[in-house]
């Protein structure tokens, strides 16, 4: 995401297609303050925390409808 002057935000259009897919995103950007990370979406802050992040979400999909529902009330 860039901040391209004040008023606007950028983000590739495809992150908010995954939302709308009803998928939750696993991404490297920092979308704040539009949305909070890990309650909109999967902040991934470091690629060594790739693998325990997957395990964690794929262990615990209560989370990842929470996190569906999040954006659904968006």
């Amino acid at each position: 995401m860039k901040y391209t002057n004040k008023k606007y935000l950028y983000f590739s259009e495809r992150f908010p297609q995954i939302l709308a897919c009803n998928s939750i995103a696993l991404c490297n950007n920092n979308f704040h303050p539009l949305l909070r990370p890990n309650y909109h979406y999967i902040l991934l802050e470091s690629i060594d925390n790739l693998l325990p992040t997957i395990k964690y979400y794929l262990n615990n999909p209560s989370e990842i409808e929470k996190m569906k529902n999040n954006i659904k009330n968006f």
